[in-house]
């Protein structure tokens, strides 16, 4: 029979010069820190590979090994385990009898938080079985107590020790354009996709967007200094004098000249003023001041008051006329009316302005992230769909039988315009330079538009009197029909129209270069009118503006000389209900002399045909005459132009019932008039802040490493090959900083995973987050929480608590999403915590190896346990049977699941209620529908029939922040019934089976038990607690009695029952209509990896 000898070793952090270091059974290691190691009984005898110290021990000084986990709700992490060695106080050192806290003391030598492992020598046969002995326990010392005789020194998993935290507090030092009032907030930790969902409608079910919150708003004021560099490569220098020292508020002087302007001179000073090239002073030439490019120009006073634009280029013009103390600056965008100015700052409503240096980043983590997506999931290559948040009042609704509250979103992310900002990502993916081009009176805020075609566009097909009647008052009045759209007030004279040329879907096809053409062949003087009509584009219910105003480019255009073609001219916008007058919005009238008409106000970035004006008819807002090809036209640009005014509420927009496009001229005999209509677009503008943070559709944390398969060890070499054969660890074979690039990171070496690929299940999420926890213990310096340690202990196998063990594979399908923005909750125990309360998980250190382990605890194992314990395996008595508390049962579960990011509420609910109901009624679910709600209600049901109450659902059960799919809110209610006891044995509601999780306590030798651990699977065969049938157990405590001759292990058991559970689905088929997607992986090209492993389906 084997004989356990049982010893401890523990590891220094130094190496301590002490005399008769060996009294004390401390001993030096070659290359490394020194230990101690002290034994039961003295082994010498049998040859061990290093030397132990005896009779530093007390008798029996180990008590039980003891780990435990509450797995009464679901998943979770084991609370502390650990024992403690009673030790000799009192001992000879040196030849004298000396306390051990003592030498302790005066050689600085602090144990608590020291790697300690407790060692089994085994020998069998008059010979040891490893020569360096088996770690039987791996773990951490903690704080001693001591009295004269007995030093004891409890030990501990290293749970704790390896916390550390992946959130990025902003602060001073790495952000120092932050602000004050930013410091201190927390940069999130992002995993998974966020992509936004939509009904047929178009309204919101789910708000999936990625935060960026603000990481750099700086504002510098442009001050005069005596003396600054304005361009480095030229050496180009400005310099200061007298009263011009100081000066930060300038006057506009002087522009291009051009209708509208982009260029203005702007006097920095009167006078006093020199300019020097390598110290040398220079009085001519024309030098670029790229010092000021990027920079905005905000003006204080005058004209344009309470604008910002960006300037993107300036210069000095340097000669006998221009003024020393002048400099042109061009700027990105044009004003909605010119700035006014002039040589001595006199002009009326003279401009004055500031020029200021604005920084404004966003930042979605510091770890290396995938993509980029527009609204379908799409990875983005060029531009950004960037968003901000307006909360706006819920509309709240109960049903009839429940009080769970439904809420209907409103449109509560605002998209930002293209055009009214840059934004640059940085090669890691996670950080937007934004540098903002329509400011809104302040830099915390912008004005947004929304612009859609109109619909339903049409000549006017009414008849003369109907027309007349319709849009009255007129200039005169309707009495003939020419041909739809086109009318006359008399009827004289034989006036066609001709030439219509192009199709009426040009109106709206988004394309500056294509129109719908028609010519009015006027031959008898009179006044004319052409008659256009549209409807409003439909909005999503919910959605929220401040503003509509209407987009339009269209062209009047004379095409017959000699004398006035016409003396008058009038176009209107109006609209009306279906009954009632017309409301008039726009009269752009007066327009005679031969000339032609423009309306043009619509955005560049509006067109898909790579329009470029810098927005000039947009923005600029003020009436100008312009010659195009001999002929001279009245132009009416800029959006705000054709107001929709009375409108401020969806119910009055939806009110509107027609819209039309009157153009009225008074014309004299023999003239041609063409009519260009090229787009017709409602503008709805909402004023936007973009202060605390920016959301986009977005992709989440890469790898950045393949988690190659090199094996982790202790920073001591004793541990026995055998120990390591069934558990690897692992280490990333580069171990990249938050700091490296996922483009750096693609093609390290070869390992399990695309570096590059997104972290996209939560087990590889645990993994990613257990391999940034503190690994000081395996002697490595890292930035922790930040950067991957070398030598992670984690095991890899494909074995029990293996990460890629194949009871993980159904969790590796699911498919979720969060982003932790709170630093507390970035803790990697809370985020491990959170993984497995969620998932069904228990992650937990393999007590003889110290590698983190993962276990699926929701069911029983793919394949059935080959352990089975019988009555004759167990020693002495069985405790009792106990049923699942009702604590943890919940007859009426509630899953809320797709967090909004912004205001962290779940905006997707499944519910079942009314469980104490005798029959089903669809009512009862919310969330479901069909039969897949009736399954629901009927295993919630059995749960109320077993314990007729109704216990509220812990909230980290119920706020599912990691599920955001429909598919997998489904997978873990199915995965939370089944561990409360309603067993779905064949897919009917006949078929389901009440049989909860039981628990019973018993013990077995420790040969039996010496290797079980926490989680592991074996099988239990009794005559009476499992009626003589072979049940699958869970280990959920564990006690290890390591005393010589008294050896004992003892567990409680999970009982999983005698009947099996199937998957709420397992089919893998296309079922059109249902309410739920079907059990598939979204198609995602970059995940088809032959590191990773194929998609469970991909679906093209």
């Amino acid at each position: 029979m084997a004989i356990y000898i049982h010893a401890v070793r523990i590891y220094l952090d130094s190496i301590p010069s002490i005399a008769n270091a060996s009294d004390i059974g401390l001993y030096a290691v070659t290359g490394e820190n020194s230990v101690f190691r002290w034994i039961e009984s003295n082994i010498t005898s049998y040859s061990p590979t290093y030397t132990w110290k005896p009779n530093m021990l007390k008798p029996a000084p180990f008590s039980p090994i003891q780990e435990s986990v509450d797995l009464l709700v679901g998943g979770n992490l084991p609370t502390i385990g650990g024992n403690s060695i009673e030790v000799v106080n009192t001992i000879s050192y040196g030849g004298t009898m000396t306390q051990l806290d003592y030498i302790l003391n005066n050689n600085d030598i602090r144990l608590n938080g020291l790697r300690a492992d407790i060692i089994r020598f085994e020998i069998s046969g008059g010979a040891l079985i490893e020569a360096d002995g088996e770690i039987l326990f791996r773990g951490i010392c903690g704080d001693p107590v001591w009295d004269e005789k007995q030093f004891t020194i409890p030990l501990e998993t290293a749970l704790l020790k390896r916390k550390a935290n992946l959130a990025t507090i902003i602060n001073e030092d790495d952000y120092p354009d932050s602000s004050p009032d930013i410091r201190g907030q927390c940069i999130p930790v992002t995993f998974g996709e966020f992509k936004p969902e939509f009904d047929n409608e178009n309204n919101p079910i789910w708000n999936g967007y990625a935060k960026f919150v603000r990481v750099a708003n700086q504002e510098t004021i442009y001050k005069n200094a005596s003396r600054r560099t304005v361009n480095e490569n030229d050496n180009l220098d400005i310099l200061f004098s007298g009263d011009g020292i100081g000066y930060q508020i300038f006057p506009v002087i002087d522009n291009d000249g051009d209708i509208p302007p982009l260029m203005y001179k702007i006097k920095l000073s009167n006078g006093g003023v020199t300019w020097r090239v390598n110290d040398v002073i220079v009085t001519s030439g024309t030098y670029d001041l790229p010092y000021f490019e990027d920079m905005y120009i905000y003006v204080i006073e005058g004209t344009g008051e309470g604008k910002y634009r960006k300037i993107t280029k300036a210069q000095v013009v340097l000669d006998d006329v221009n003024y020393w103390d002048t400099i042109e600056i061009t700027l990105a965008d044009y004003f909605g009316e010119s700035l006014a100015g002039n040589e001595t700052a006199t002009a009326v409503d003279q401009s004055w302005i500031e020029i200021i240096e604005i920084a404004r980043q966003y930042q979605s983590d510091v770890w290396s992230c995938k993509d980029y997506l527009d609204e379908n999931g799409n990875k983005i290559t060029t531009g950004l769909n960037l968003y901000s948040y307006l909360a706006e009042q819920k509309a709240k609704v109960t049903t009839e039988n429940t009080d769970a509250i439904i809420e209907v979103l409103p449109l509560e992310f605002y998209r930002l315009p293209q055009y009214a900002y840059e934004d640059s990502g940085n090669t890691k993916n996670n950080l937007l330079d934004i540098d903002v081009s329509l400011f809104k009176n302040d830099p915390d805020s912008m004005n947004s538009f929304l612009i859609k075609p109109v619909t339903n566009v049409r000549l006017s097909p009414d008849s003369a009197t109907i027309a007349n009647a319709k849009w009255q008052p007129m200039t005169e009045g309707i009495n003939y029909k020419i041909a739809d759209g086109f009318y006359q007030k008399s009827g004289g004279g034989n006036t066609t129209v001709t030439e219509i040329s192009g199709y009426i879907n040009h109106v709206t096809d988004k394309n500056s270069n294509t129109s719908l053409k028609w010519r009015f062949n006027i031959e008898f003087g009179d006044y004319y009118y052409f008659i256009l009509l549209f409807d409003l584009p439909e909005i999503p219910n919910n959605f929220r503006y401040d503003n509509v105003y209407l987009g339009i480019k269209f062209t009047v255009k004379p095409t017959y000389g000699g004398a006035a073609v016409y003396s008058a001219e009038n176009i209107y916008i109006k609209t009306r209900k279906f009954l009632g007058d017309s409301t008039e919005y726009l009269d752009f009238s007066g327009i005679d002399n031969n000339k032609g008409a423009v309306i043009n106000n619509l955005l560049d970035s509006y067109y898909d045909n790579n329009v470029s004006t810098k927005n000039k008819n947009f923005y600029y807002s003020t009436e100008y005459d312009q010659t195009i090809n001999g002929i001279t036209y009245t132009i009416l640009p800029g959006y705000s132009s054709i107001e929709i005014t009375g409108i401020d509420t969806i119910e009055k927009y939806n009110a509107i019932h027609e819209c039309a496009l009157i153009e009225v001229n008074l014309s004299v005999e023999n003239v041609l008039v063409d009519y260009y209509i090229s787009e017709l677009a409602a503008i709805f503008g909402k004023a936007i802040s973009i202060k605390d943070a920016m959301y986009s559709p977005f992709r989440g944390r890469i790898y950045n490493s393949q988690w190659g398969q090199q094996q982790g060890s202790s920073s001591y070499s004793s541990s026995s090959s055998s120990s390591l054969s069934s558990s690897l660890s692992s280490s990333s074979q580069s171990s990249p900083s938050s700091s490296s690039s996922s483009s750096e990171s693609c093609d390290m070496g070869v390992g399990r995973k695309n570096a590059c690929a997104m972290i996209n299940n939560p087990i590889d999420i645990l993994e990613h987050t257990l391999r940034l926890q503190n690994w000081s213990e395996q002697n490595e310096t890292k930035e922790w929480g930040k950067e991957y340690a070398n030598v992670p202990l984690i095991d890899i196998s494909t074995n029990e608590g293996g990460f890629d063990y194949e009871d993980l594979n159904p969790v590796k399908a699911l498919r979720p999403a969060r982003q932790i923005l709170n630093y507390n909750d970035a803790y990697t125990d809370e985020i491990a915590r959170s993984l497995c309360k969620q998932f069904f998980l228990c992650n937990y250190q393999n007590p003889s190896t110290g590698n983190e382990s993962v276990a699926f605890i929701g069911d029983k194992s793919l394949s059935t346990p080959a352990t089975i314990i019988t009555l004759s395996d167990i020693i002495g008595s069985i405790g009792e049977v106990q049923y699942s508390h009702i604590k943890g049962v919940y007859c009426e579960p509630i899953v809320k699941y797709c967090k909004n990011n912004a205001n962290g509420k779940y905006e997707k609910i499944i519910q079942i209620t009314n469980t104490n109901k005798s029959t089903y009624d669809s009512s009862y679910v919310i969330g479901l529908s069909g039969s897949d709600a009736e399954m629901a209600w009927a295993r919630a049901h059995i749960l109320w029939e077993a314990y007729r109450q109704v216990e509220p659902a812990p909230n980290d059960m119920v706020n599912c922040d990691w599920i955001v799919t429909d598919s997998d809110a489904v997978w873990y209610l199915d995965t939370w019934l089944t561990y409360m006891g309603a067993i779905n044995t064949d897919g009917t509601t006949s078929g389901i089976t009440f049989e909860p999780k039981k628990r019973i306590a018993f013990s077995v030798s420790y040969e039996t038990g010496k290797n079980w651990f926490l989680t592991q699977h074996h099988r239990l065969q009794l005559p009476h607690q499992t009626n003589d049938t072979a049940i699958e157990f869970l280990i959920e405590k564990i006690s290890k009695n390591i005393v010589m001759g008294k050896e004992l292990v003892s567990i409680q058991a999970m009982l999983y029952g005698e009947v099996s559970d199937i998957a709420m689905y397992v089919q893998d088929t296309y079922d059109a209509g249902t309410l739920l997607a079907d059990w598939q992986d979204d198609y995602e090209t970059q995940a088809e990896d032959a590191t990773q492993g194929a998609d469970i389906q991909d679906i093209t």
